[in-house]
């Protein structure tokens, strides 16, 4: 049979196996998961991110977003139109999203090199930041960095 993920965890951070229906204290939670701590502490790390999670489709254009730059593939408004369902976001809110994240410089719209009519839309290094720090506790919480 093969070791939980929870309980390597477990192991890795100092802490005997545990049983997946035991209830734990906020300080036993501390010493196996960084992530509720990390957030308690710095809850304005993810202000960017905050953004557009709690905008219908904005995970799904923020995923998009930096994917396609991780991967250095353009993203423009009309790649976001075509990947993400009418049925998550529509034109106008998706349109309504960037324009508010180019305000708040959360995302940067650089004219395409080979067509200046094609806008490039590009995640600010800030919410990179924020995205990597979350991303890097997560995995690790995970034991998979």
């Amino acid at each position: 049979m093969e070791e939980s993920v929870f309980n390597k965890g477990a192991e890795k951070r100092g802490v005997s196996s545990l049983i997946h229906d035991d209830v734990f204290t906020h300080d036993e939670i501390d010493k196996l998961v960084s992530v509720p701590k990390f957030i308690k502490e710095d809850a304005s790390f993810s202000h960017n991110i905050n953004f557009f999670i709690k905008r219908p489709g904005g995970y799904y254009i923020l995923l998009l977003i930096l994917m396609f730059k991780f991967r250095e593939i353009p993203c423009t408004i009309e790649m976001l139109h075509h990947y993400i369902p009418h049925s998550v976001c529509s034109k106008a809110t998706l349109s309504n999203i960037i324009n508010e994240a180019l305000q708040k410089e959360m995302v940067i719209k650089e004219d395409c090199k080979k067509d200046r009519r094609i806008k490039i839309i590009i995640p600010s290094q800030s919410l990179i930041d924020e995205w990597t720090k979350m991303k890097n506790a997560v995995l690790e919480d995970l034991g998979t960095e």
